[in-house]
């Protein structure tokens, strides 16, 4: 039993350097990245695939693949059986991808708290990140509100 779990406290390991590796190849490439362009790019893909008017979009979180200790699991047949229309987003160092899904996601938000209030006082928000996905909107409807403020002021 110790060996397990002393193959388990290095593997957890080797999985936390990994993080770490990865957090430091997305500040980096943050440097370049071009959040505006991205930012945009979810816009587009917001008013394509998002639901219109008062119909109800489905949201849902699946594992796609895991390390296990045979290896990489994939389950590759998950997303087509799934889904109707599969968009790709090829990110290298993750760092645009997640830009884009926060963005969808809350687009996906404003839409549903806007159009269907009885939907959104449903949902489960309570996940880290959206915390911190509702914190941001809240920071960024304040500052609209602001420019708005200003602008009606003439200033």
């Amino acid at each position: 039993m110790k060996l397990a779990e002393a193959l388990q406290e290095r593997a957890a390991s080797y999985i936390a350097g990994a993080s770490k590796l990865l957090a430091d190849s997305r500040a980096t490439a943050a440097w370049s990245t071009d959040t505006d362009k991205a930012l945009a790019f979810a816009a587009r893909l917001a008013l394509r695939y998002l639901p219109r008017g008062e119909s109800a979009g489905e949201e849902q979180v699946r594992l796609l693949s895991a390390v296990t200790p045979k290896g990489i699991l994939t389950f590759y047949n998950t997303v087509p059986a799934l889904a109707d229309t599969v968009v790709v987003l090829h990110d290298e160092y993750g760092l645009c991808g997640r830009l884009i899904l926060d963005e969808l996601r809350k687009q996906a938000l404003r839409r549903t708290k806007a159009r269907r209030p009885d939907m959104y006082e449903k949902l489960d928000l309570s996940s880290k990140q959206d915390r911190k996905l509702l914190k941001e909107m809240e920071a960024e409807d304040h500052e609209q509100a602001g420019n708005f403020e200003t602008v009606g002021e003439g200033k």
